[in-house]
């Protein structure tokens, strides 16, 4: 069974990318990556730029979350 120190080190570069734009459109994109939503944000937030969208993507495949 993982400690939460290990569970804490393998989620931080996930929640560091949830945050490397102004929120809520990391987390909506990382939302769409697992198909729970779509990417797009309403007025007056504006959609995840692509350097965002690579962070995002590569720390959710870093987590295991998506290959």
């Amino acid at each position: 069974m993982d400690t939460f120190a290990e569970v804490r080190d393998r989620l931080l570069p996930l929640h560091d990318a949830l945050f490397c734009e102004t929120s809520p459109s990391p987390v909506k994109y990382a939302a769409h990556l697992l198909g729970k939503c779509q990417p797009n944000c309403r007025p007056p937030l504006s959609p995840l730029g692509e350097a965002g969208q690579e962070t995002v993507r590569a720390a959710m495949v870093a987590t295991g979350l998506m290959n």
